[in-house]
């Protein structure tokens, strides 16, 4: 899978065909949760990180020594991503909090809008360097409300699309020129071109509706061949599809 942890290279083009994928699903011993969520793999420390989204935990697995840790924040947590040093950014409720792994301190680094019927959701590292996350409507009422936001290294938040009821899937092609998302709720999702210098959206453009048989668009990650991965929730599946919106596999 394709990830953007904290500096950013160039990486080769996407093909627009669709090749051949061959995978299997095993469950990973000792990962579960009451809503477990946002993988993100540490590449240098060779562990996997993830979130419960209500207990409000990060955990660590590094995977060749089977060492574990575990971080407690003070609500519930969406999603994070990996920052400078050892610290994670993280989107807890509506703060943004920069947590040291080594020394367990936090910090809040900015707060988003903070409407009570509102948490934040899917979230990730984006090519420009920001932390790129969404909200939903917490509440049964599920109304578009949410929306998404970047969030810069220096605590400034900027609301980029609104009208969102579970901003989800976000996932950057291999070169961080175009940016997917979904709204898991609504069902659909859509490409933009990204600008990674400075995070700029354009040329927005639905790419894909789903329904409940093919599975809600949720989490969501590309690989290098520019295939987008989406976790297919109300199906209990994995849709794979290419830059154009077709299935590759389901």
């Amino acid at each position: 899978m394709c990830s953007y942890p904290s500096i950013w290279s160039g990486s080769p083009g996407y093909r627009k065909r669709c090749s051949r994928i061959d995978f299997t699903l095993r469950p990973l011993p000792g990962t579960q949760g009451t809503l477990t969520e946002s993988p993100v793999w540490d590449a240098r420390r060779q562990a996997l990180l993830w979130c419960d989204i209500p207990e409000g935990l990060i955990h660590e697995l590094t995977l060749g020594s089977g060492a574990r840790r575990v971080w407690q924040l003070p609500g519930p947590v969406g999603s994070f991503g990996l920052a400078q040093g050892e610290a994670l950014v993280v989107a807890c409720r509506h703060d943004i909090i920069l947590l040291e792994r080594d020394s367990g301190a936090q910090s809040v680094l900015a707060r988003l809008p903070p409407d009570p019927r509102t948490r934040a959701n899917d979230g990730k590292i984006g090519p420009d360097g920001a932390f790129w996350v969404g909200t939903m409507d917490d509440t049964p009422a599920k109304e578009p409300i949410g929306a998404l936001y970047r969030v810069t290294p220096e605590g400034r938040v900027e609301c980029r699309v609104e009208g969102l009821v579970t901003s989800n899937g976000l996932a950057w092609s291999a070169d961080g020129r175009v940016l997917f998302h979904s709204d898991s709720r609504a069902r659909k999702l859509d490409v933009y071109d990204f600008d990674p210098a400075d995070g700029a959206l354009r040329n927005g453009v639905r790419l894909r509706e789903f329904e409940d048989e093919t599975g809600r668009p949720d989490g969501a990650a590309m690989d290098v061949q520019g295939h987008y991965w989406s976790a297919g929730v109300s199906a209990g599946r994995l849709n794979v599809l290419t830059r154009e919106g077709g299935w590759c596999r389901a």
